[in-house]
């Protein structure tokens, strides 16, 4: 039987999410994301998410977009999560990177990759970018 603890962080994410479709616009254009979060609730409630591991990867899967992207559907969702009391924070992927002056794994690896010409767009060198980018090719892959 899962604990209490994670069964109110359960029902946090299906509320998040549901606060999601609720307050996006975007999942009117893209119905297949919004059967998608849909089909993943119906899989928490009949209780075939059982691991805090399996939930740490689904709120990842929800919160990617919300985290790297910007925008008026962006900002409402997280002032409605912060409005229903949830205690979930956006957080800015690039900033831990930044920090520390490299990518240390391959998720961030990606996130880079992924986000590249939006980082430079928002000031970020890009030949620093690059030099992160082969720095970690050269160790890791």
């Amino acid at each position: 039987m899962p604990s209490l603890k994670f069964l109110v962080q359960v029902e946090a994410l299906l509320h998040a999410w549901e606060t999601a479709i609720l307050v996006d616009d975007v999942f009117e254009g893209y119905p297949s994301t919004k059967a998608m979060i849909w089909y993943h609730m119906q899989l928490i409630r009949i209780g075939r998410l059982r691991t805090p591991v399996g939930l740490k990867h689904l709120r990842v899967a929800v919160f990617t977009h919300y985290n790297e992207g910007t925008g008026p559907n962006v900002d409402r969702l997280w002032a409605a999560i912060a409005s229903a009391g949830l205690a979930f924070e956006r957080r800015d992927p690039f900033q831990p990177i930044r920090v520390r002056g490299g990518i240390r794994t391959r998720d961030e690896y990606v996130y880079i990759q992924d986000a590249f010409v939006q980082l430079v767009a928002s000031g970020v060198d890009p030949g620093l970018l690059g030099q992160w980018l082969e720095t970690y090719e050269r160790g890791q892959l």
